[in-house]
């Protein structure tokens, strides 16, 4: 399950449906069909990725419409950009992607440490980071896909990443505490 970053709409995977929820009212909207084995709720609540059997697929939220789709094996993270209009996901085979949520289309593949277990954009879009189940934090350029920087000081899982509201530092939360 997971929360829009503006509070007002959980998403979860049920049964034979993704159910998404209108916090503000406690009420279920439409579902999506398909229990969604990762998903991610954009910023606003207007689109939901849902991850199931090796595809993940871009809903409007208020019309249940399909937007787009692309293949992808074994996603453990995925986050829309604060604007909505790219998703990233991370997966096993230590790959980010970064994809055009209206489309489907790759703009960048992005070669991480480990596999992808959390992931978070800067809140201007530009930098996107990754934290590993191997420990490793790798950050990116959004535009350009250059790998920044690289932290390797942890030896335990990453379950966490934000950035301040500046995006000048990156926190981090590790299951070694």
């Amino acid at each position: 399950a997971a929360i829009s970053p503006d509070g007002n709409v959980l998403a979860g995977g049920f049964l034979e449906h993704t159910i998404l929820w209108d916090l503000s009212t406690g009420k279920a909207s439409r579902p999506i069909p398909g229990r969604a084995h990762s998903v991610a709720p954009s910023p606003k609540g207007e689109l939901v990725a849902t991850y199931i059997d090796k595809v993940v697929q871009i809903w409007q939220t208020a019309t249940g419409k399909k937007i787009s789709e692309f293949a992808e094996d074994h996603v453990w993270a995925m986050v829309f950009c604060p604007q909505g209009k790219l998703l990233a996901t991370g997966n096993y085979k230590k790959t980010v992607r970064l994809i055009e949520a209206a489309t489907g289309k790759e703009i960048h593949r992005l070669a991480g440490d480990g596999t992808t277990k959390v992931l978070a954009f800067s809140h201007d879009a530009k930098i996107i980071a990754a934290g590993s189940r191997e420990g490793a934090v790798c950050v990116w350029n959004v535009e350009t896909g250059k790998r920044l920087r690289r932290f390797d000081d942890y030896q335990a899982e990453a379950h966490a990443l934000a950035f301040s509201h500046d995006n000048k530092m990156l926190a981090t939360a590790h299951a070694d505490g």
